[in-house]
């Protein structure tokens, strides 16, 4: 028997997916959305989002990753 998952993730855009008992991180820009994977933790998906926004070149805030100086 697999066990309820109640953890709400602290980063913006991630979210527990149940089929695969992992996390999930994803970003919308313009109606449309950019998946980055499912992960182990919510941290490595956080990070995850944080290089689809660096490489999509879009103006959102990080949260893991520090911006170049």
């Amino acid at each position: 028997m697999i066990k309820s998952h109640n953890k709400v993730s602290q980063y913006t855009g991630v979210g527990w997916y149940k089929e695969t008992q992992k996390w999930r991180s994803s970003v919308t820009e313009k109606n449309i959305r950019y998946e980055c994977g499912y992960h182990d933790t919510d941290r490595e998906a956080a990070k995850a989002r944080d290089l689809k926004i660096l490489a999509l070149g879009l103006k959102k805030p990080l949260q893991i990753l520090k911006p170049a100086a």
